[in-house]
């Protein structure tokens, strides 16, 4: 069935960007009280679940048609490509956040506005490399699992 590939992708994606999270606090709170926050927690599933696992598996099959195969070629292109499209994700994943937190769409506005950049840049150090990898050895209906396991070292990292 087609719902499946996506399906899994979501629930997969969803899961890793909750245990990602869960990392993140651990690494912010060494050496403090900070009790873990669980409705975070809560809506980085939902968000990766709901929004950026379906959006990067449809990615990533649109990308496969449109530069299939595996050449040097076609996977510095795919990089590039994923580059160009890092903006979208950033936006998305900020402005769901933003509304899961209870804000304004303005308020997700000036979160996107402020940290896009900065996210953009620190994001073009790692996800290039990963991106090579996912292309190179990976199969497309596996990539966005692949990136958001790759994203709970990320989501550490920032």
């Amino acid at each position: 069935m087609a719902w499946k590939g996506p399906l899994r992708t979501a629930l997969a994606v969803g899961v890793a960007a909750g245990v990602g999270d869960v990392a993140c606090q651990a690494f912010e709170s060494r050496g403090t009280d900070r009790p873990w926050d669980r409705n975070r927690s809560i809506r980085m599933i939902i968000s990766g679940g709901a929004v950026s696992g379906p959006v990067a598996h449809g990615w990533n099959v649109m990308l496969e048609r449109l530069l299939p195969g595996k050449s040097m070629t076609q996977i510095l292109k795919k990089v590039v490509a994923n580059g160009a499209f890092a903006p979208v994700q950033i936006v998305l994943t900020f402005s769901t956040l933003s509304l899961l937190q209870g804000h304004s769409i303005s308020h997700a506005h000036e979160k996107v506005k402020a940290d896009l950049p900065r996210t953009w840049l620190a994001g073009a150090t790692f996800w290039p490399f990963v991106g090579f990898l996912q292309f190179r050895f990976v199969p497309v209906q596996h990539r966005a699992i692949m990136g958001s396991l790759a994203g709970v070292l990320w989501s550490v990292y920032m």
